[in-house]
């Protein structure tokens, strides 16, 4: 019996992984009676975190140098979270607090993946996820007809293709149990994860910036993985000639041309540069002879608009923390960031509160004090990996990720970090 529900409960969360990978925020904004189902999965691993530290404390003694670090770590996030709620005047029944606090909650699914094992290295598991990779790629790039997204915003909150740390995430996931399935004993199988994610890379390109230096970092992992296998040199040649064959119709993919072998370049620059042609929206423009990144009067600027918008927005919070005397204990979780006050910096719709940096945000909230517990937290997983042989693989899987995160607010939505901190869990559990 316990293995049948164990069967079923892997089941559901791999049918919650493909669909997922196919719909990103379109699926977490589904309405469940009143709340959506991003706002469930957050509320359950906030859940899931008291739970196993409540079990942390009780069997303390029992626990190892690693599980008794990371309890005492977030017991003082914890106690430092209720500290702010009560002292910045939190209401009872104000759920605003737990929306704005949602990157602690979702820490909950570290213990998920380091408790609970899915087995996703498996064959149908990875077939569904690759074509959910696949059919992902298509749509970010050929879209919906209206008339299929009328029918979906019935039944979730907003409608919205992938955005890049989307993406990137999904494919570092599929990644991740691909490279510790019995496929990528196989040569052939481990090339074609690293051509799969060249063929990948144009469109990241395309979406963003940030995002795909991330990806690149990630396939360069990759590339190292490869360089140590002693290939004949024509399989080398081949899997180059693949790489570039792949990467080149990509991009015309993305481009949406057909194929003209004189229009490479130049198509390769439209998919690299075309999203920062555009204004960004209510933001003074820098004059194209100014640097990427300049300082005056003792401030930051990037001629790039949506880099400058960033870097105005963090040196904002910055200044104003300073400014209060917070940037020990941060604003709490009551309200709106000062920074993200003014309409131009709320987004098309008008609802993005978001600073776009994951530290940004955390030291906003909750001060220098909760950003050095995440930082030894982070410490405490990397040498748990070092301990069990599992350093590559963390490298792999945490530098790209936590490096999209530090220009996109993809740990603040409700499904990118619940990924993440999944993937730190089951790193930190098995070894190599």
């Amino acid at each position: 019996m316990e293995n049948i529900k164990l069967l079923n409960l892997k089941n559901i969360y791999l049918l919650f992984i493909v669909l997922l990978f196919l719909f990103g925020r379109v699926f977490t904004g589904l309405y469940i009676y009143s709340f959506r189902l991003g706002e469930i999965m957050i509320g359950l691993a906030l859940v899931i975190l008291i739970i196993n530290l409540i079990k942390s404390l009780l069997n303390y003694k029992q626990l190892s140098a690693f599980e008794k670090r990371i309890t005492l770590i977030f017991i003082l996030v914890i106690a430092h979270l209720l500290y702010l709620f009560l002292s910045k005047g939190y209401e009872f029944f104000d759920l605003y607090p737990f929306k704005t606090s949602s990157y602690i909650s979702v820490v909950g699914f570290f213990y998920l993946g380091k408790n609970l094992d899915l087995d996703y290295e498996k064959k149908i598991p990875l077939s569904l996820m690759f074509a959910a990779l696949l059919m992902s790629y298509f749509s970010s790039i050929f879209g919906i007809s209206n008339t299929y997204q009328d029918r979906i915003l019935k039944y979730t909150d907003k409608f919205d293709y992938l955005k890049a740390s989307d993406l990137i995430i999904f494919f570092i996931f599929f990644a991740y149990f691909f490279l510790k399935s019995e496929f990528s004993k196989n040569i052939k199988l481990k090339s074609f994860l690293l051509s799969f994610a060249i063929f990948y890379l144009p469109l990241m390109m395309h979406k963003s910036r940030g995002a795909s230096i991330a990806f690149i970092i990630f396939i360069l992992f990759l590339i190292y993985e490869q360089l140590k296998v002693k290939y004949s040199h024509s399989w080398k040649l081949g899997v180059i000639a693949t790489c570039c064959i792949l990467f080149v119709s990509s991009t015309f993919i993305v481009s949406k041309s057909p194929v003209e072998l004189e229009e490479v370049s130049e198509k390769v620059i439209y998919v690299s540069t075309s999203r920062y042609e555009k204004p960004v929206q209510n933001t003074p423009q820098i004059y194209d002879e100014y640097p990427l990144l300049y300082f005056e009067n003792y401030r930051a600027y990037s001629s790039d608009g949506n880099m400058n918008w960033r870097l105005q927005i963090w040196q904002d919070v910055f200044a104003d923390l300073a400014s209060k005397n917070s940037l020990l204990s941060g604003y709490g979780y009551n309200d709106k960031i000062p920074a993200m006050e003014l309409d131009f910096r709320s987004g098309n719709d008008g609802t993005n509160e978001n600073v776009h940096n994951f530290f940004v945000n955390m030291i906003a909230r909750g001060g220098f004090i909760h950003a050095t517990l995440f930082i030894f937290f982070f410490i405490a997983i990397y040498k748990k990996a070092l301990s069990i042989n599992n350093l590559k693989i963390f490298f792999m899987i945490f530098i790209p990720l936590i490096f999209t995160s530090f220009f996109d607010a993809s740990m603040e939505n409700a499904h990118y970090p619940l990924l993440f901190y999944y993937l730190l869990g089951n790193i930190v559990k098995s070894e190599n």
